[in-house]
């Protein structure tokens, strides 16, 4: 899996490029439907880049400019367990419990 910091400089690479744009298939998700399971059958770099964007969602949100590879490390981890043990649950409160 990549790690965190990895992750984030490969999605901006992505996004400079514009390949994602070019090699995906449009895809419309509403966040809040979004649930820990379907971030946890994702692949490797789509889970991973879910996890980076909504580290994104809720570093705005949070109203946060402060890139911490440490903490956002932990909330990872602590998103990851929280939805292991709650499947069903919302991608958005999983991340609200992690780094609300």
């Amino acid at each position: 899996m990549l790690s965190l910091k990895n992750g984030l400089a490969l999605g901006a690479a992505i996004f400079a490029t514009g390949a994602l744009a070019q090699d995906a298939d449009n895809i419309v998700l509403q966040m809040e439907e979004f649930t820990c399971r379907d971030m946890l059958v994702r692949s490797g770099f789509e889970r991973d880049f879910t996890i980076a964007y909504m580290h994104g969602y809720m570093s705005g949100k949070l109203n946060e400019t402060t890139f911490d590879a440490n903490k956002l490390t932990l909330a990872t981890d602590a998103v990851l367990d929280f939805c292991i043990s709650n499947p069903d649950a919302s991608i958005m409160a999983a991340f609200e419990k992690a780094r609300g």
